[in-house]
């Protein structure tokens, strides 16, 4: 499409609840695209969680709604209960989850359709948790992340793998399908109940695919 602007230095463009800086941006007439880069940021806030997304290159198609981030991109999630907790220490129960950090080659946000995808290298990080997979996608209304593509969860020296993983955000449930399989190498306390099948003698996992991790 045609260049009908162009941006430069602290560039500032906000539709609904996303804000989107960046160091230049350029609009294109054609599906009302914008196109930005350095020091792209992406703010998404509504009433259950904010995201920040960092890249180094962004393209916004204005009208379908669709985000595609290059360059190292990057997606922080923030429960907003966890920030009531931090305003009431005293309340115990307001923290769903950790800031739950995404990385990988490509990603993608679908806001009409209320998800984001990460594809190439995805890494994903809360706490003590980190996982690992080819594609991950967050859909913001169910407060849950699917993996696919060789999906591995290590949490300490516990290890988790199959071929399709389903993490439940708000009550960390996580559903793994197909050849599934772990290592729990750390001594469970005997005051938590874990939801984990295991086998004494070689110490993994069998035949269950509802795990409650913590």
């Amino acid at each position: 499409g045609e260049e009908i602007a162009t941006f430069i230095g602290s560039v500032e463009m906000k539709k609904g609840n996303l804000t989107v800086f960046s160091d230049k941006m350029r609009m294109y007439s054609q599906g009302n695209k914008a196109v930005g880069e350095g020091n792209v940021k992406i703010v998404v806030d509504n009433e259950k969680e904010s995201r920040e997304l960092t890249s180094g290159y962004y393209e916004y198609h204005r009208d379908d709604e669709y985000v595609i981030l290059k360059e190292s991109p990057k997606m922080v999630i923030i429960s907003k209960e966890q920030k009531s907790k931090k305003n009431n220490e005293n309340n115990k129960n307001t923290i769903k989850y950790e800031n739950l950090t995404i990385t990988s080659d490509l990603m993608e946000m679908y806001s009409k359709d209320g998800y984001s995808k990460a594809t190439g290298n995805v890494v994903i990080e809360e706490g003590d948790r980190t996982s690992y997979c080819d594609e991950a996608v967050y859909y913001e209304k169910e407060d849950k992340v699917i993996m696919t593509g060789s999906p591995r969860i290590e949490q300490r020296d516990n290890i988790f793998t199959g071929e399709k993983m389903t993490f439940f955000l708000n009550n960390d449930r996580l559903i793994i399908e197909g050849n599934v399989d772990g290592k729990i190498l750390n001594k469970v306390k005997k005051n938590k109940e874990k939801n984990i099948e295991v086998n004494k003698e070689e110490n993994k996992v069998e035949n269950k695919k509802e795990i409650k991790i913590d």
